[in-house]
Order: C-alpha cells, then structure tokens, then sequence
C-alpha cells in the first residue's frame, strides 16, 4: 500500500514520501479543524433553533417587530406626555411670576396705605393737640 502511495505522487524515496506528508500536515490540520468548526456550528444551529422557534402561528421576526412597534408607540407616547409636562411648566411659571408681581403690588399698595394713614394719624393728632375741629 505504500508502493501504490509512492508511485501515485511519484515519490522516488521513503523521504519523499515523509516530505509530502510534511508537506500536506497543515492542509489536513485546516480541513480536521474546518470539520470540527462545521460539527460544532450544527449543534450550536440546532440549539439556537431550540432557543428562538416557538409553538405558535407567528415567527420570531414578527413577533419581534410587533414588539418594536410597540416600543415605539410607547416612546411616541412619552415624548407626547413631556411636551405636555413642559406646557404645565411654562404655565405653571407664568402663574408663578404672576403671583410674585401681585405680591409686589399688593406690598407696595399696603406700604402707601401705611404711610398715608401715618400722614392722616399725624394731621389727627395735631389737629387735636391745637384743639382744631376742622381736620381738613
């Protein structure tokens, strides 16, 4: 059987027969390794298959984009419900401000009346002091 090797590469010595097989050692380590990677993808393909496929009607890809959409739906809805919030923001600090200003106004209103009737309280006594009828 070595003969019949032998001649079919035309070795002309047992060294060139080792030569050859030297020769071919990597291509065969590359083809043992590419079929084990090839055995080894097949079990990991069927457990992947085992993962992802299910027992009813619909595939995973449109259970998947069913669930994108959905997603997005929800993200539109969020997005809607911020706009709203900052609406209620801007309100709210436009009646803020609005308060501030009535304050301010009522505050400064309060301190000319004060200071009017200390004007007033002022003229009374004195009108009093001198015995004086007419206030005016």
């Amino acid at each position: 059987m070595i003969r019949e090797i032998a001649e079919q590469v035309q070795a002309d010595s047992g060294l060139d027969l080792v030569a050859y097989l030297i020769a071919g050692l990597p291509a065969t380590v590359g083809a043992l390794g590419a079929l084990y990677v090839a055995i080894d993808s097949r079990r990991h393909n069927r457990e992947i298959r085992e993962q992802v496929s299910n027992d009813h009607d619909t595939n995973l890809r449109d259970d998947v984009d069913r669930a994108i959409a959905g997603v997005s739906r929800a993200i539109e809805g969020v997005e809607r419900v911020e706009a709203v919030a900052s609406r209620i923001d801007e309100r709210t600090r436009r009646i803020g401000n609005e308060q501030h200003r009535d304050r301010d106004a009522r505050r400064d209103g309060d301190r000319r009346l004060a200071d009017q009737l200390a004007k007033l309280d002022e003229r009374l006594e004195q009108h009093l002091i001198e015995g004086r009828r007419d206030i005016t």
